[in-house]
């Protein structure tokens, strides 16, 4: 053992393997940071981990003295340090909240218009509404009076008993007084028509009451005032035996003729005719003959007979109607 020789460190064999690493070798460059912390040389180990980017402006780093870029001031934004001042609160926006059923509604003046022009159409529409209501209403009664009327003994001429022919002098029709509402003349143009218009009801055998003559008309108190809702009934005689009556040419008026009424105030009420009908005797509609032609307008309905005598009565065999409504009132 005596005669092996020492080898030491310093022996060529150990030459560049227990070398401390150089790290300023590129070589060396690529060891992990382990291996580069314990490099005693710090600002070197800086230099090598520490990577910078791209250069963008001249920049002296105080830790290793790199040159280290960023972008020139002209180019960056800026802040204003007055929005940042304690001096100055910062205003937030509050919102107000509404209640969507409270907020009022921006409209134009022209759909204010049309809402209101709408309001008004409805409330016509109610009014008309209510007026046929009460119209119906008031003829459902009438109707059931006359419903007996409605059989071979109906009309206007409905007994056996005749009508006088004595006329009525002018004195006499001059002088004729009814209430303020109630109709007092009846003018037909087109048929030279112009008389009193008395007051009737129903008979004790339920037949529409007729005037006492010939030349005179009769207002059904049952029906509607002229110029109120609903519809006025007026009837007449057609002939006697021996002389033409009041009603005895109104199967011969056609739409658009001219009937007045003129009330117990002296104010008129003016209608034009809308079609005439014809019924037998036995098939009036009484119904009809008590509502108005147009419900939403107030009517005027004169019956009559018309037809042939029925052999061995003094009654005719038909029924004529005819129907107008109102134009205006003077």
């Amino acid at each position: 053992m005596a005669n092996i020789a020492r080898i030491g460190l310093d022996n060529p064999a150990f030459y560049g393997r227990l070398k401390r690493p150089d790290f300023s070798s590129p070589i060396n460059r690529s060891l992990p940071p382990r291996i580069a912390k314990r490099s005693p040389d710090l600002s070197t180990r800086r230099q090598e981990i520490i990577r910078p980017t791209k250069p963008i402006g001249n920049y002296q780093n105080p830790i290793n003295s790199r040159a280290v870029s960023f972008a020139p001031a002209s180019k960056m934004p800026l802040l204003d340090a007055e929005a940042f001042s304690s001096s100055q609160p910062i205003k937030t926006l509050k919102v107000k909240k509404t209640r969507r059923f409270l907020h009022k509604p921006n409209y134009s003046r022209s759909q204010w218009l049309l809402m209101s022009l709408a309001f008004i159409v409805l409330l016509i529409g109610l009014g008309v509404s209510y007026q046929a209501y009460v119209t119906n209403r008031h003829s459902a009664q009438q109707i059931s009076v006359l419903s007996k009327q409605v059989d071979k003994q109906s009309s206007s001429n409905g007994s056996n008993v005749l009508p006088s022919t004595t006329k009525p002098s002018a004195v006499a029709i001059k002088n004729y007084v009814v209430a303020s509402d109630l109709p007092r003349y009846i003018r037909i143009p087109k048929i030279g028509v112009f008389a009193r218009v008395l007051q009737v009801g129903v008979t004790s055998t339920g037949n529409l009451g007729t005037p006492p003559d010939i030349y005179d008309t009769a207002w059904y108190n049952g029906s509607n005032k002229p110029g109120q809702p609903g519809a006025t009934l007026i009837d007449g005689h057609v002939s006697s035996w021996t002389s033409k009556g009041v009603f005895y040419s109104i199967k011969n008026l056609v739409a658009g003729d001219f009937i007045q009424i003129q009330k117990g105030d002296g104010s008129y009420v003016d209608y034009h005719v809308v079609k005439t009908v014809v019924y037998n005797s036995n098939d009036v509609d009484m119904q009809a003959a008590v509502l108005p032609i147009n419900p939403s307008v107030p009517g005027l309905n004169l019956i009559t007979c018309t037809g042939q005598v029925i052999k061995g009565t003094s009654l005719f065999n038909k029924r004529v109607i005819v129907f107008a409504e109102q134009i205006g009132t003077s």
